[in-house]
């Protein structure tokens, strides 16, 4: 039996509309990966850092608003819900979430960025053990 949820194909079914997050850096990528925008609810570490990135720089994501005694409401979540799945904004997200996608898909393909690199990370290293 499995202790975990299969976070990224559950993330690539077409049903789902949004994520909320804790911000940590593998469920942003398995996010952007799938074209998924999300909710950041950072806990703690370094994860208010990501939630800045992927709402402000990267454009895929809102914050949900922590109230002034450290809890986020009921109300808030179901605000934030509203705001990624309905309206101009969530429009916005999708279609950023969507680039994203797509500029991942070709990064990891046979003639990507991100495997030509690996590749030449696994060539070095190669090299630097025959010597």
């Amino acid at each position: 039996m499995q202790s975990w949820a299969p976070q990224t194909a559950i993330l690539g079914h077409p049903s789902v509309g949004c994520l909320v997050t804790h911000c940590g850096w593998n469920s942003i990528l398995e996010s952007i990966v799938n074209g998924v925008p999300m909710i950041a609810w950072p806990l703690y570490a370094e994860q208010h850092m990501n939630a800045a990135m992927v709402e402000v720089q990267i454009g895929v994501a809102i914050r949900a608003k922590v109230g002034t005694d450290r809890f986020i409401s009921r109300e808030e979540v179901a605000s934030a819900i509203q705001r990624v799945m309905t309206g101009e904004e969530a429009e916005k997200m999708r279609k950023r979430a969507s680039e994203l996608r797509d500029k991942s898909v070709h990064a990891l393909s046979k003639d990507g960025c991100s495997t030509h690199t690996l590749a030449k990370i696994a060539n070095t290293w190669k090299c630097t053990t025959r010597k």
